[in-house]
């Protein structure tokens, strides 16, 4: 199943990642994953994951209160 395969990626990154930067500062990252298609252009794979990427970061300033995106 794709989602398996997308959220074992997802995690892994998030994984990889320190909590905290050099300087204290919060680490965060928003991650899109999509199974590439061989029946699918590669334009779409792309979207897919780019709009996966804003769906989690809106969930994330919805759970976490936290908003950095400028108005």
């Amino acid at each position: 199943d794709d989602s398996e395969k997308t959220d074992k990626i997802e995690r892994a990154i998030h994984e990889l990642l320190p909590d905290k930067a050099d300087n204290g500062a919060d680490i965060s990252v928003s991650t899109g994953t999509a199974i590439h298609s061989p029946d699918e252009a590669f334009c779409e794979t792309v979207e897919r994951a780019d709009k996966l990427m804003y769906q989690h970061k809106s969930e994330y300033y919805i759970r976490t209160g936290k908003d950095r995106r400028r108005h």
